[in-house]
């Protein structure tokens, strides 16, 4: 089982995510959210940034492997809500644009 960990921080208006990939590899991403997300309430946008970095790394740097699927990978996240949102039981429907990647390929 391959696990990839992460903790999302706001700093002085910055979204800090920190991951890890087991013991040694692992780094910071600093995620804008961009403009298209400022009018999303404020305790959204942390798990808007965590989602957003989840899909950087997995797609984009591929910290996991290239054309991976889901089978064999843990996601632990810091926003509980980002599991009601995979499972698509959450109230937060502005987010659910942002968790189509993990419906559809992990």
């Amino acid at each position: 089982m391959m696990v990839l960990t992460l903790l999302t921080k706001q700093i002085d208006g910055e979204f800090k995510v920190y991951w890890k990939t087991g013991l040694r590899r692992g780094g910071e991403l600093k995620v804008d959210l961009g403009e298209q997300y400022d009018k999303l309430p404020e305790q959204q946008k942390p798990i808007a940034a965590e989602l957003y970095a989840i899909h950087h790394l997995l797609s984009v740097k591929e910290v996991m492997g290239s054309n991976r699927s889901g089978n064999g990978l843990q996601i632990r996240v810091s926003k509980g809500a980002i599991k009601k949102l995979q499972k698509q039981r959450s109230t937060k429907h502005s987010l659910y644009s942002l968790t189509r990647f993990l419906l559809t390929r992990y």
